[in-house]
């Protein structure tokens, strides 16, 4: 269990401390937690790029490969959610790297106001059905 503390903004009136809370939180949905963040984080990353920032993806690309590392290091010590999670981290991943790749090889190519439209368009692999 992770102890969770929090504290009230609210002072009391004679304006010394706040009253406190504290959630116990098990550490399997602290982590299914974490591993929720992490797709924010790559919608984050295609977000600011559609907007032309071309800073932040590569900062969170290098944060999701740490949080990556340490989902790895967890190994099959958690439960099957955690190994589900660790899976989409994955594809999260892979997909922010992508875009940084296309980024630094293609950048200088593409015009900052049409980085959105490359960045959403479906890939070609998943548009083509086989025909």
């Amino acid at each position: 269990m992770f102890p969770i503390e929090a504290c009230d903004q609210k002072q009391d009136v004679d304006g010394t401390a706040c009253a406190s809370a504290r959630l116990l939180l098990p550490a399997t949905e602290y982590i299914l937690g974490i591993a929720d963040l992490t797709g924010e984080l790559m919608r984050l990353a295609i977000f600011s790029l559609g907007v032309g920032d071309t800073e932040l993806p590569f900062e969170l690309c290098a944060f999701l490969r740490q949080l990556f590392d340490g989902f790895l290091a967890i190994g099959n010590q958690a439960s099957r959610e955690v190994s589900r999670k660790t899976f989409t981290l994955k594809q999260s991943l892979k997909k922010v790297e992508n875009a940084c790749y296309t980024l630094q090889v293609r950048g200088s190519e593409i015009p900052k106001h049409m980085l959105a439209d490359i960045f959403n368009e479906p890939d070609n692999e998943e548009s083509n059905d086989g025909n």
